[in-house]
């Protein structure tokens, strides 16, 4: 007698869509569904791995990418790469130092850098930092590797033992620059961490490039300087359609945006939260 999983996979997938859902967001229930999903039958199994399995995945401590990166690299090389749209890395150690001998779960670069070699396909990249912002150019042309990537916040992930120092900058201000040249398919982007820009770009450098076409600007005003954002208003003004801030510190006088608004086109929206 027929059952379910004699049906053609391209009806399974609708149905699964249905059962499983849109997995965007973190603490969803869809990954454990796809899991024992893939118990039912091979076929299943390896159709649930290529469409829907890995649509969102956070780490948060560096067993766990390792143990990922490990998995992934036992799967036979005829079998077709997994796909992720949504990445989530957190508690990311920039610093060359080692981190405090009762922290070694934090997630260094080269562990980025091997997660995002797995995927080609991600829509959504979110980075969570430690210490601050700054990322090696290799780290950075990986990153604009993925032509379809359209949302990239950059934050903070707060550490127990010590406090966010609001002026706390990257060492090089050429780093964030660098990465947003890189990216060109870009259409949102949520800042939530201290930075610095270049004061004047270099005309040599920028030569033949242009910003992406940043339609949606999210700022946390508690860790960005009225300048920098400001700088970036300006730098993104010719696309931008939406601009959304917010303040964790509930410190910004109001007042103080007025120059903002003024230098944003008629067309864009300004909400705060």
């Amino acid at each position: 007698m027929p059952n379910i999983s004699d049906l053609p996979l391209e009806i399974l997938d609708l149905i699964f869509s249905q059962v499983i859902g849109k997995r965007v967001r973190r603490g969803d229930e869809g990954g454990s569904q796809t899991a024992g999903l893939r118990l039912v039958c091979r076929a299943w199994a390896d159709w649930l791995y290529e469409h829907h399995l890995y649509r969102l995945l956070t780490f948060a401590d560096a067993s766990e990418p390792l143990a990922f990166i490990s998995l992934l690299g036992r799967r036979s090389k005829i079998l077709p790469p997994a796909k992720c749209q949504h990445l989530e890395v957190h508690k990311i150690w920039t610093s060359e130092d080692p981190p405090p001998s009762d922290e070694r779960n934090w997630i260094n670069l080269k562990i980025v850098e091997n997660l995002l070699d797995l995927f080609i396909n991600l829509i959504t990249l979110e980075l969570g930092f430690l210490d601050f912002f700054n990322l090696p150019s290799q780290l950075i042309k990986a990153i604009g590797r993925f032509k379809g990537l359209q949302t990239l916040y950059l934050c903070y992930t707060y550490w127990r033992r010590c406090e966010l120092d609001s002026t706390v900058a990257m060492d090089d201000p050429t780093w964030f620059n660098s990465l947003i040249m890189e990216v060109q398919t870009l259409k949102s982007l949520r800042l939530s961490l201290p930075l610095s820009l270049p004061c004047k770009p270099d005309p040599i450098k920028m030569a033949g490039t242009q910003y992406p076409s940043i339609t949606h600007l999210t700022v946390n005003i508690g860790h960005l300087s009225l300048e920098v954002l400001l700088a970036l208003c300006t730098a993104f003004k010719p696309t931008l359609k939406l601009l959304s801030i917010f303040d964790t510190a509930l410190e910004t006088d109001v007042q103080l945006l007025l120059p903002i608004y003024e230098t944003l086109p008629k067309a864009t929206d300004a909400c705060n939260k």
